[in-house]
């Protein structure tokens, strides 16, 4: 949705009745790489911070040993140990983008929403590549699953070790005390910088550097936006544009009015989009008794079809295209 946002041409305005301005961008998409496995990127200087924990978690152990405080040293070496293995267990899955594969590489679109309702990606190609964008996530694989033994295994031996430091530390010494709560801060600290700044799902940079990484950047792909008056000319552009199965289905998600103008309105626009007949609207389709009351509405919907239509005709209907190129 960012990236065609920014497009700046080539952009269509089509004419018609203007309201608040919608955007449509119509997206050729094609099959990207082989997306089994992704690298998980972080900061260069990760690493380097990784250590400062494990060197305050050691040197505060050191200092409860040489005062004679095992209690605490003891709690700080398992807190080390278990946490180390944790992190190993969970840093070893391998970072994925899944998605639904079809059994037949047939043809596909779908239809990304902007939060605002102001934007509108149509998305037109090969089924496996449509999938990819909208029904694709990111994931972590555990050599491990479904069962995952070792992730649980973590979890027990971490509600242990709470359970043991919990019970042993008010056991030691009021300095050695203080070492763990400075080397379970430490950890906290890294903890708290390390969700903030390499966390694929706290940093839209990383969302981007992965989707980049997902995606077949050196294929070129033909975009094309259409801004519209209003919404009604944007979702009949789109039907158009789409020649979906569900016709009905489809307007009813993006225009969910439902009063007897609307439903007169949809039925009589998808009895011309169906029958690939011209936007010819007379006016005895307006002149039922049950729509009486909404005339004047159902005189801006026709406009609102009739401009969809005109500028579907001009710019992405076959003849256009054919008389085009």
């Amino acid at each position: 949705m960012k990236d065609c946002r920014h497009i700046t041409e080539p952009v269509h305005w089509v004419e018609g009745r203007k309201t608040q301005p919608v955007e449509v961008t119509i997206r050729e998409v094609v099959d990207s790489m082989d997306l089994d496995s992704l690298p998980l990127r972080t900061t260069v200087y990760s690493p380097f911070v990784a250590v400062l924990p494990i060197l305050v978690s050691c040197g505060t152990a050191v200092l409860c040993a040489k005062i004679g405080d095992w209690f605490c040293f003891s709690m700080i070496l398992l807190g080390t140990l278990v946490n180390g293995v944790s992190c190993f267990v969970i840093g070893s899955a391998k970072f994925r983008f899944d998605y639904p594969i079809p059994s037949l590489d047939t043809s596909a679109d779908g239809i990304l929403v902007s939060k605002k309702d102001s934007q509108f990606v149509v998305l037109k190609g090969n089924e496996k590549a449509v999938n990819s964008i909208t029904r694709g996530m990111f994931t972590l694989s555990f050599e491990s699953q479904p069962k995952c033994k070792d992730i649980k295994w973590c979890s027990i031996f971490l509600v242990l070790q709470a359970i043991a430091q919990l019970l042993l530390i008010p056991l030691g010494t009021l300095f050695g005390q203080i070492l763990f709560i400075s080397s379970l801060a430490a950890s906290w600290l890294y903890n708290l910088w390390l969700s903030s700044r390499v966390s694929l799902r706290g940093s839209s940079k990383n969302r981007g550097r992965a989707w980049r990484s997902a995606s077949a950047e050196d294929v070129p792909q033909d975009v094309t936006k259409f801004i519209f008056g209003t919404r009604t000319t944007a979702v009949v552009f789109m039907l158009l544009v789409l020649q979906p199965k569900d016709h009905a289905k489809i307007m009813d998600t993006l225009l969910p009015n439902d009063t007897p103008g609307w439903r007169k309105f949809k039925h009589h626009l998808l009895s011309h989009i169906r029958g690939s007949q011209g936007f010819c609207f007379d006016t005895s389709w307006s002149e039922d008794p049950s729509v009486a009351d909404e005339k004047g509405l159902l005189e801006l919907l026709r406009q609102d079809a009739e401009a969809a239509y005109q500028g579907y005709k001009k710019h992405c209907s076959p003849s256009s295209t054919t008389s085009t190129s």
